[in-house]
């Protein structure tokens, strides 16, 4: 089984962005984190064009839907999760996350700064 942490820069993104609008995001991001602890590279899809990392950490990105729970809108139109699988630590590292109807389509440099922000904020 897999632990699994927030980084402080998803937990701010949480509590400073989407917490006053999303009233059960925390029930939401609970119920992702029982299912990352079982099989964290099952539920998500891995993202090549963020492995951005050092080989000798052995980890890989994901992305994965989450319902809105507070707006009844399904994982498709839901939350985006990126999240980081430490294999060799059985460790998951939930990253950032958004609004799918508040960044439809996300560019590569929102990506890659929400992802160095996430990996400063980890010391990795």
């Amino acid at each position: 089984m897999y632990e699994v942490r927030e980084s402080p820069h998803f937990s701010n993104l949480v509590r400073a962005g989407y917490l006053k609008k999303h009233k059960k995001i925390l029930d939401d991001i609970n119920k992702i984190k029982k299912r990352l602890q079982q099989n964290p590279t099952n539920l998500g899809n891995c993202v090549p064009r963020l492995q951005s990392l050092p080989p000798s950490l052995n980890c890989a990105i994901y992305k994965t839907r989450m319902n809105d729970s507070s707006n009844r809108i399904g994982a498709q139109g839901g939350f985006r999760i990126y999240y980081i699988v430490c294999s060799k630590e059985f460790v998951v590292h939930l990253l950032f996350l958004y609004h799918k109807r508040e960044t439809e389509n996300p560019h590569l440099d929102y990506l890659l700064q929400n992802l160095k922000h996430s990996l400063d904020s980890l010391g990795l």
